[in-house]
């Protein structure tokens, strides 16, 4: 199949329908009774009543609220375990696991009676001379996949660092060195909540190493200031608080997991292939562990304050950018694979007064596969991650 642009960045499935790869164990369905395929356990689970969950409630009590939700959203749930089913691999790309989801999808598009999208990787032009000729319900394309370190190297303060002990880089990060004074700039956020931002207007990183705080301000739980429920704001991912600094001619980063912080993720080293997708820095990017920070911020510089004291102060705004007066050096080069995968889509034609139009819906079927990057459950990397309400729940709604 030749290539073409994807239609969108991630990979694509028509919403609203469903597929079966004949090999995969799926929920028997009313209509498909007679074929006999078992339930995976899951879904005997909660159809059986077997045993109470911890919190109380029971799977009598999910299966009854199931049903009294109606027929639809019986079948949405056996979708989302068949598609979420440890056979399927986590759905990560370039496994057999996602070949066998994109299968189970591509069934159902055709029982539900989609026409396949793609004409060797093509879209058919609508109402023109390739409309009906789409021969496939995939289109190839690749995805970032794994990071492996091919080198790296960080010194700071005459101590030099040992890579997965001490710091990582970040997949993210650029193939290059760089060496500079060190400056820190809390978590690097531009512009926060209430005016919050950790610059000033002149601030200037050309040439400079910025140490920056991983997140965003806290609370003293360690959990988020601005985001809702326990979660983050948008203002705590990497790209963001990396383009601030890369934008004011930063030649290196190195991120400091902040002390306290109530996220599991903030306990550990980031792996390079956990931090790998989309933005691409052209400037070196490695995290540390807060130990190996405290050691080479210099006491003097930061007013006699801990790491602990700078998040606070970071937490209130109440410091801005600091020359730390010592040199650091980064020297990162990656090596980054590319993943063949699939969007898998379909479109459902007009009739009568609509037979000019057509229409496409589209939802993630991916995920995580292992967990080896993207996990938000870093003791659990190198087990499956079902998905089940990440990206199996969207297809199958």
């Amino acid at each position: 199949m030749s290539k073409s642009a994807p239609v969108r960045h991630g990979l694509v499935i028509a919403a609203l329908v469903f597929a079966s790869a004949a090999c995969l164990p799926l929920p028997a369905l009313a209509e498909d009774a007679a074929r006999e395929i078992p339930m995976p356990q899951v879904i005997e689970r909660v159809w059986q009543g077997v045993p109470p969950l911890e919190d109380g409630g029971t799977d009598y009590a999910i299966r009854d609220a199931i049903v009294a939700a109606g027929p639809d959203a019986t079948r949405m749930v056996k979708h989302i375990v068949s598609l979420s089913d440890p056979f399927t691999e986590g759905r990560l790309p370039g496994s057999r696991g996602i070949e066998i989801a994109a299968e189970y999808i591509e069934f159902y598009f055709r029982r539900e009676g989609l026409e396949p999208l793609f004409d060797s990787g093509s879209m058919p032009e609508p109402g023109g001379a390739e409309a009906g000729a789409a021969l496939s319900y995939l289109q190839n394309f690749e995805v970032r996949g794994n990071v492996r370190t091919e080198r790296a190297e960080f010194r700071a303060e005459r101590r030099v660092a040992e890579v997965g002990e001490h710091f990582q880089p970040l997949g993210m990060s650029g193939n290059a060195r760089a060496k500079g004074e060190m400056v820190f700039v809390g978590y690097a956020i531009e512009n926060g909540p209430d005016g919050y931002s950790s610059f000033g207007d002149e601030d200037d990183l050309s040439g400079k190493i910025a140490v920056m705080f991983r997140f965003e301000p806290m609370d003293e739980e360690g959990g988020s200031l601005w985001g809702t429920g326990r979660g983050w704001s948008g203002a705590a991912g990497f790209q963001g608080k990396l383009q601030s600094v890369a934008n004011r001619g930063a030649a290196g980063v190195i991120i400091v997991n902040p002390p306290g912080v109530s996220d599991p993720r903030g306990r550990v080293l980031a792996s390079p292939g956990g931090t790998g997708g989309g933005f691409g820095l052209e400037i070196p990017a490695v995290m540390v562990t807060p130990d190996f920070a405290a050691e080479f911020l210099p006491a003097e510089a930061v007013g006699g304050r801990s790491l602990m004291e700078l998040r606070r102060a970071a937490d209130l705004g109440e410091i801005g950018t600091v020359a730390l007066g010592v040199d650091a050096a980064l020297d990162v080069r990656l090596q980054r694979q590319m993943i063949p995968t699939d969007n898998v889509a379909g479109v459902l034609r007009g009739r009568g007064a609509l037979a000019d139009e057509y229409v496409v819906v589209g939802a993630h079927y991916d995920h995580l596969g292992p967990g080896e990057f993207g996990s938000r459950a870093p003791a659990q990397r190198g087990t499956v991650h079902p998905g089940a309400d990440d990206n199996a729940s969207g297809t199958a709604g």
